[in-house]
């Protein structure tokens, strides 16, 4: 037998219902079985009547993401200076980079978040591979970031991975700005 449940007051109460009427409740969590034999068949018979929606192929990984992890740092250094050439006919202009970050070394990661902020037109987001850097590199932007460069990135993105001292840094700066604004009579 089925059973819907139904609040009154501060008790649940359980009303038997018909194989039908179960068929809309199906998942909500309103409904009780008898047994879990029951409540097996009757979700098979949901199943039957309402399959689940296709996989969309489209969004698996590339074939190629699963080749990354067994590409040595030479054939991954060859990538990036790829990418970072810019090369126009290059045979890795399609690769995704958000699926190399994690298998560059870390000399590789900085020289690519590096060129990233600095060339924007790269079209690598410093916060996809900021995970993948080092401190230093992340320190050496910050010190740029404070000298007034580099003011397109939005380093909100980027405080997960960094350091506490280099946050602080920035918070100083941000409250030094605030100040001359407010002096200046800029909000």
């Amino acid at each position: 037998m089925i059973y819907k449940k139904n609040q009154n007051g501060t008790e649940t109460e359980l009303k038997e219902i018909s194989f039908e009427e179960a068929f809309p409740l199906a998942g909500t969590g309103a409904l009780v079985f008898d047994s879990p034999i029951e409540e097996m068949n009757f979700y098979k018979e949901v199943l039957k009547k309402y399959p689940p929606a296709p996989v969309d192929d489209s969004k698996k990984e590339s074939k190629y993401s699963d080749m990354l992890p067994f590409l040595d740092d030479e054939d991954l250094h060859e990538i990036v200076l790829s990418i970072v050439n810019e090369e126009e006919n290059s045979k890795y202009k399609d690769l995704d980079f958000e699926e190399l970050f994690p298998y560059l070394n870390e000399e590789d990661s900085d020289f690519l978040f590096a060129k990233g902020i600095s060339s924007p037109n790269l079209k690598i987001n410093p916060a996809d591979i900021a995970p993948f850097v080092s401190e230093k590199a992340l320190t050496a932007f910050v010190d740029e970031y404070l000298k007034g460069n580099y003011q397109d990135v939005d380093v909100n993105d980027l405080y997960p991975f960094m350091k506490s001292s280099d946050i602080k840094r920035l918070f100083m700066y941000f409250l030094e700005q605030k100040k001359e604004n407010e002096e200046n009579g800029e909000e």
